[in-house]
């Protein structure tokens, strides 16, 4: 990867040229680790260093991770091997036609050329036993009680003869209902031949059931048996020969009911209670001491242990369990049965982690063992959620030991699943499920999804048993499914948009060709071990160029591009900061920016205080309509309080619901952006100047920078109207976390404008979801002025109406279209003044972005034009009545 460097200027970062020689001459060696994770900077990274090593042999690579696929990073850096043998037959003036196939394995390595080698260190972990869906089942026993009002015994005999294979008219054996000795109505089945058999005489190849019965009625032994030779052969009978599965499973079957001792016994009963003994008696399973398992041994009895194959009855199980509940969802009920048997199978000392999906699952089970006994005794156990939202310093409570006798219990997403160890972990409970964000580069939106996981991620999340003493993992899915799930989590270049990564193609001169040429964009990103898809490459250049990032012919940067490449900001809430130096809020709209691109400030309530935490939220929105100027409103609080000391700080967060790290963190962030800027040649964001005159409290101007980079990200609606129409005709609402989500606030209610009038959205990402799409970072658009000064492209069309009356002159308007998308009908002289304003505006952003240190020291003209825009953007404002 070739070095960035400040130019001679300062202002502006390029990228050494010449040779190979300057390509990260003084490395030998780069270190990458957790590749397994596939984020788009590894990916890019790993394309880029691909071509660095075609030209530097000297260079070692060594890839690192815990759950690597070596075979597909094998067979893809294979591919730079043949490249530089190639090349070297090329230079020599071989035939390189079928060079691929000619070159055998023994020849890499000569010249430093050499096969990708893999190398295993043992990991320091501790055993964990592994259990699946069909064992959990079996264990808690949840099937059988299920349907213990469901079937009666007899269907179950007639489904397990048929499974045996006994044929349908042969189904069981029975004795007569007047015999008062039990012992001759015992038979026994032959797993060889599938017949009957009386024990007594040793008969066989009856007709049908009916025939055995009365043969057995009346059957003397032949005189050749005792009473005690023929109780002694009963109980001698194979317990396996007779039911085929798990015997365990078989004694958790609904037991039959009956009022006479004498009625028709079930072949079960050849079964004696001493064949029973090893599963009822607790005391005496593998693994457990006193009843309870000693946390070393084997976890569970000899029948919990899954099997490579599993049984008929496993089968039986799996099928009633899918026939009952959903697979794909997350079975809460089952999941407490399963918390209550490791507490009855185990001491208390080792704590159960439980893998959910996002923060509704994590509610929804917390809810549960609140109303459940013992669940609920605080001294009996403790609940602790983890999850991104909440605040860190009820994150790390999660590795906090509590008392001995008390159990602790810690219900988080996968945000434990990786660089995440609590000691005191001996069970893991994996649902197997999480939410995943992808992207569909058709309806060129996000999608946040339910999913299985990866069997990647099934091990890492088995290895939070392990870490440091031996532990129990309980998969909530079948082998069957396991075996199906992915290897490995999607490559991050599949599933996020690319605007970003194609910005940084060209600023480090990776990919300086156009669109079809061999070294452009497109080509450059097909080279990845897992290439994105076509439209997603061609949706974010058009973006970039929509921006006026991006040369649409070329793909050059323009010297917005520049910029934008230079901020660590995503390209839209990019071009917002630069424009708000136009509009003169750069320090609120810079504050905005990092907190879109960071994670929210607010942290997730419990259930209980919800409607507490909406109203805190209201508050500090100060009725802007706006999650951005929300955001802005707790910095600028945050600013103040800060001051006073660390009590009063925490106290503010608490009571307004604040996550106190994600707080810090975005007011620390805003600090490198204003260095980026700072590095471009822009004054600083901070400092009073003529980019921060109209302050940062005038929502006019807050409104207008927000749209102005957010653009097309824009949605409307009419009267009457609940939803939103996106640009590309979706349907969307408020995403819930939203402040406009919350049911006092306009924007959750039916539009209530005029019939004749719209009403406007900005948001900064659409999601597509379960039931519909939903905007994430919303602000109310109050007046329309801003896109039609600031955003997109557009064009004015006169038109003429015939006049009310014959007599009376024709009547003029004219059309603002934008994008044809959105149409404006004003007067004419109107529509010419903004059509006019809007240009005089597009010269002066050409110009701060070619030139920012000569900012603001703009022509009269465009100077003008600036000041204009902060009285139109003022007017238009007010001149719409608050509501």
């Amino acid at each position: 990867m070739k070095r960035l460097h400040p130019t001679d200027d300062g202002n502006r970062f390029d990228t050494e040229g010449g040779g190979s020689s300057n390509r990260l001459a003084d490395v030998t060696h780069i270190i990458m680790d957790e590749i397994h994770e596939r984020d788009k900077n590894t990916e890019f990274l790993m394309i880029a260093l691909q071509d660095l090593l075609d030209e530097r042999d000297d260079l070692q690579l060594i890839l690192m991770s815990a759950t690597m696929p070596t075979r597909d990073l094998a067979e893809y850096w294979c591919g730079v091997g043949h490249r530089r043998m190639q090349l070297k037959a090329e230079q020599q003036g071989e035939d390189t036609s079928p060079f691929n196939k000619s070159v055998a394995d023994d020849d890499w390595g000569d010249d430093g050329i050499g096969m990708p080698v893999e190398i295993n260190i043992p990991g320091r972990t501790f055993p964990v036993q592994e259990f699946f869906l069909e064992d959990v089942l079996s264990m808690t026993g949840f099937v059988s009680e299920a349907h213990k009002d469901a079937p009666d015994m007899k269907q179950i005999e007639d489904d397990l003869l048929s499974l045996l294979g006994s044929g349908p008219s042969c189904k069981k054996a029975s004795s007569s209902k007047g015999n008062k000795n039990k012992n001759q109505g015992q038979v026994e089945l032959s797993s060889l031949d599938n017949t009957l058999t009386c024990v007594m005489c040793n008969r066989s190849g009856f007709k049908c059931a009916e025939e055995f019965g009365t043969h057995v009625a009346l059957c003397d032994g032949g005189g050749n048996i005792s009473m005690d030779d023929l109780e002694d052969k009963v109980r001698s009978v194979d317990a396996s020969s007779v039911s085929g599965f798990d015997v365990s499973a078989a004694a958790a079957l609904p037991p039959q009911d009956s009022a006479d001792e004498d009625d028709d016994e079930s072949f079960l009963d050849v079964i004696e209670e001493d064949d029973f003994e090893d599963y009822d008696d607790e005391d005496e399973e593998v693994g457990l001491v006193g009843g309870k398992w000693d946390g070393e041994s084997p976890f569970g009895t000899d029948t919990a242990v899954p099997s490579n194959k599993p049984t008929l009855t496993e089968e039986e199980m799996l099928t009633r369990y899918q026939t009952m509940y959903d697979d794909e969802a997350i079975n809460y009920d089952l999941i407490l049965e399963l918390v209550k048997y490791i507490t009855k199978s185990s001491y208390g000392d080792g704590a159960i982690l439980i893998f959910f999906s996002g923060w509704a699952d994590i509610s929804e089970f917390s809810l549960m063992l609140e109303s459940t006994p013992p669940f609920n005794d605080q001294y009996q156990f403790v609940v602790y959620p983890l999850h991104s939202g909440i605040p860190s310093k009820d994150q790390r409570k999660v590795f906090i030991k509590p008392n001995k006798g008390i159990r602790k219990i810690i219900l988080a997403t996968n945000i434990a699943e990786t660089s995440l160890t609590i000691e005191d972990v001996a069970f893991v409970i994996d649902t197997g499920r999480a939410k995943e964000k992808s992207y569909d580069p058709h309806l060129k939106t996000s999608t946040l999804q339910e999913a299985w996981i990866s069997q990647a991620s099934t091990k890492q999340r088995k290895g939070r048993a392990g870490r440091c003493k031996a532990g129990v993992c309980f998969h909530l899915f079948s082998r069957r499914r396991f075996s199906s799930l992915r290897p490995f989590v999607e490559s991050e270049l599949i599933r996020t948009p690319l605007e970003e990564i194609c910005l940084q193609c060209k600023r480090l001169k990776l990919a300086p060709g156009g669109p079809d040429d061999n070294d452009g964009i497109p080509a450059f990103l097909a080279k990845a071990m897992t290439p994105p898809h076509t439209m997603s490459v061609t949706n974010a250049l058009e973006l970039l160029c929509s921006l006026g990032a991006m040369d649409e012919e070329t793909n050059e940067l323009s010297d917005l591009g520049v910029c934008l490449s230079a901020l660590s900001l995503e390209p839209r809430v990019g071009k917002m900061v630069i424009m708000s130096h136009l509009i003169g809020c750069t320090k609120a709209s810079s504050s905005m920016a990092v907190a879109m691109s960071y994670k929210s400030p607010f942290a997730i309530p419990p259930p209980s205080l919800r409607k507490v935490s909406e109203n805190a939220k209201i508050k500090l929105s100060e009725r802007s309509e706006s999650d951005q100027i929300t955001s802005l409103n707790v910095l600028r609080n945050r600013d103040v309080i800060y001051k006073r000391g660390m009590g009063p700080y925490s106290s503010w967060c608490k009571q307004n619901f604040l996550n106190f790290s994600s707080l810090n963190m975005i007011s620390d962030l805003r600090k490198n952006v204003s260095r980026e800027l700072e590095g471009l040649g822009f004054p600083p964001c901070a400092k009073n100047g003529y980019h921060n005159r109209n302050g940062d409290f005038n929502a006019a101007f807050l409104q207008a920078s927000i749209c102005a980079g957010l653009y097309p990200n824009v949605a409307y609606r009419r009267q009457g109207d609940v939803n939103f129409s996106t640009q590309t005709n979706q349907k969307a609402k408020t995403h819930m976390s939203s402040v406009n989500a919350i049911k006092s606030q306009p924007l959750s209610r039916k539009c209530e404008v005029a019939a004749d009038q719209v009403e406007f959205i900005c948001f900064g990402e659409l999601v597509k979801g379960k039931a519909m799409f939903t905007m994430e970072n919303t602000t109310h658009l109050v007046s329309p002025l801003p896109l039609l000064l600031l955003c997109g492209n557009l064009h004015i069309k006169p038109i003429h109406f015939e006049p009310a009356e014959p007599s009376g002159p024709p009547i003029q308007k004219a059309i603002l279209s934008l994008d044809d998308w959105l149409v404006f009908l004003c007067e004419p002289d109107t529509a010419s003044a903004l059509v006019v304003l809007r240009q005089r505006l597009d010269n002066a952003f050409g110009r701060i972005t070619s030139d920012p240190t000569n900012f603001p020291d703009l022509p009269s003209v465009e100077m003008d034009a600036v000041e204009t825009l902060g009285h139109v953007l003022n007017s238009g404002h007010k001149a719409v009545p608050r509501r």
